[in-house]
């Protein structure tokens, strides 16, 4: 699980995601994301699980 949201942002601009961006791809919102990033909202446990799938999403297409 996420310690905190410098993580998730750190794992987000790894991804070279915006917010918005992750925000479509977890099927949320960008205030949702800002707020898990800020640490005004808690992240949900699944988060570690979906940020690794789009991880893996996307290190397969950037193999094509």
């Amino acid at each position: 699980m996420f310690v905190n949201g410098k993580e998730l942002t750190k794992r987000r601009e790894n991804l070279g995601l915006t917010r918005d961006e992750l925000a479509r791809e977890l099927k949320t919102t960008y205030t949702t994301i800002y707020r898990w990033e800020t640490e005004n909202r808690e992240i949900p446990p699944y988060l570690e699980l979906a940020i690794e799938r789009i991880e893996i999403k996307f290190k397969e297409e950037n193999k094509s």
